[in-house]
């Protein structure tokens, strides 16, 4: 089972994403947050092998986010969403861990 914890700052994408994901047999949504702090403090509680992270979010953005997981050596998968143009984060985001 791959566990799965979002990271968005909507909860309506939240929602669409974990719904989405709910088809999937092997696929469990083991939490949500809408910040960073909301974020850290779930991962601190809760193992997931893929975060599912919204590249804006309130406060540290995720690519803020990416940096620290990084940082510390944090073996879980990420995966960014963004309304944004590829060619704006793609590469950012890859670089900071994603």
């Amino acid at each position: 089972m791959i566990k799965v914890i979002l990271c968005d700052d909507h909860a309506l994408s939240r929602r669409g994403i974990r719904d989405t994901l709910s088809d999937a047999v092997d696929i469990e949504v083991v939490g949500e947050a809408g910040d960073y702090g909301e974020l850290r403090a779930l991962m601190r509680g809760q193992s997931c092998d893929v975060l599912v992270l919204d590249i804006n979010l309130p406060g540290r953005n995720g690519l803020d986010v990416l940096h620290v997981m990084k940082d510390e050596g944090s073996p879980v998968k990420v995966l960014v969403v963004s309304m944004y143009p590829e060619d704006q984060c793609a590469i950012r985001s890859l670089r900071a861990g994603a």
